[in-house]
């Protein structure tokens, strides 16, 4: 029911297979933010007077680490009880730590969301500190990417609705702090644009593992990764 009735097309069997499993949004609160209607009047692109909140829109294709987009004025609470089209939702979540995803773009990817920030339409997913690197590390990786791109939805427009159904892995605790510093790791070198190829390739192999994804399907995803404007 949580997927509408859809049906898959082309997908292996044991990617079918995982959306037996949790999802992100049953874990999770996997939500969107504000929309301020008007991006030119609200949002400054340097931190100055009356514009001092952090605000995280679209990652893009960066990973584990990224800046804020903009800034966003100080007084959006009050703004958005006044103006209309200016839609602050989930209000409570807001300015707590988690992970922000791309929305638009040929990547799917995701960042560290810093505590007391504001985020945008895009998907973000607000969680415990215990559980936001395993969870960084897990969206980044191949699986997900493939997940997202190419069996939920094949364009470039990614929603939270989207992410929270995402399969979440069974992994043990071993794992998940394995993960845990492969993400930390990758955020670390992400900070001074060094490369992370190589934590990847890690984290994949880890996701990989842990969830017995057998070698045709992890060639299948890593084709579809490739060439994914054309295989989308």
């Amino acid at each position: 029911e949580q997927d509408n009735f859809e049906f898959m097309i082309d997908v292996p069997k044991q990617i079918r297979q995982l959306f037996q499993l949790k999802r992100v949004g049953e874990l999770f609160k996997c939500i969107t933010g504000i929309s301020t209607g008007n991006d030119n009047k609200y949002l400054s692109s340097q931190k100055r007077t009356g514009f001092n909140v952090p605000f995280y829109k679209n990652p893009a294709s960066r990973k584990f680490y990224c800046t804020e987009n903009a800034y966003l004025i100080d007084s959006f609470l009050e703004e958005s009880a006044s103006v209309n089209n200016f839609m602050v939702r989930n209000v409570k979540l807001l300015f707590k730590a988690g992970i922000t995803c791309s929305s638009m773009g040929v990547e799917f990817s995701a960042c560290y969301l810093p505590p007391n920030s504001t985020f945008g339409v895009n998907p973000n997913i607000i969680c415990d500190e215990e559980d936001i690197w395993w969870l960084l590390g897990y969206m980044n990786s191949d699986l997900v990417k493939f997940i997202v791109r190419g069996v939920l939805i094949r364009s470039n427009m990614v929603t939270s609705g989207y992410i929270s159904r995402v399969p979440v892995p069974k992994l043990s605790l071993e794992e998940k702090f394995q993960l845990s510093e492969f993400a930390k790791e990758a955020y670390e070198h992400s900070k001074v644009n060094k490369d992370i190829d190589s934590i990847l390739i890690s984290i994949n192999q880890l996701i990989y593992n842990s969830m017995q994804i057998d070698d045709s399907t992890q060639n299948y995803i890593k084709e579809f990764c490739l060439q994914i404007v054309k295989l989308t």
